[in-house]
């Protein structure tokens, strides 16, 4: 199913190679990224964080901050990625997805109606060639509604692909100040 959603975009794949150590790294991003209080049990986001999440040892889980004019961005695009030390650079290995529990459950339902309505159509009486358009306008209707989420969420991904790599290259050029 990956290679799949690899192939229609929905899922892409990012490596990159920082000229920083993972440390100066790790200090770097944990500024950028706003999670989750345990102490308080409040999501914290203050306006220097550009990205909502969780930075963990060698691995991390982010999602950005809402756009106005891109507004599904922040929302279902979500980034997973790896780092780890390699020589005096920091090797990062990310996985852009769009793809989550929501959007299975979501194509179930729309899909499931459509069969509904569209088993129906043949059930019922059909004096003339009313079933046959309504077949017709389901699969469009179906078509549709999947294909411009597809669309949209290639986009997204696209979109923070190129953002990934934009704020990890400027992320690896700020030296620390101590």
């Amino acid at each position: 199913m990956n290679d799949f959603l690899c192939k229609i975009g929905l899922i892409d794949t990012l490596k990159m190679e920082l000229p920083i150590s993972e440390e100066e790294f790790v200090k770097i991003f944990r500024e950028k990224v706003g999670g989750f209080d345990f102490k308080t049990g409040e999501n914290y986001w203050s306006p220097s964080n550009e990205y909502r999440g969780y930075l963990r040892e060698s691995y991390f889980k982010i999602k950005t901050r809402p756009s106005l004019f891109m507004p599904g961005y922040g929302s279902f695009v979500y980034a997973i990625g790896t780092f780890k030390q390699h020589q005096q650079n920091t090797l990062l290995e990310i996985t852009v997805s769009s793809i989550s529990a929501y959007v299975y459950i979501f194509y179930g339902i729309v899909t499931i109606i459509t069969l509904w309505i569209v088993i129906m159509s043949f059930l019922g009486k059909v004096t003339d060639n009313s079933g046959g358009v309504a077949i017709i306008f389901m699969i469009t209707f179906l078509f549709m509604i999947t294909g411009i989420q597809v669309l949209a969420f290639k986009r997204y991904v696209q979109h923070m692909k190129v953002d990934l790599q934009r704020d990890f290259y400027n992320l690896a050029k700020v030296k620390p100040t101590f």
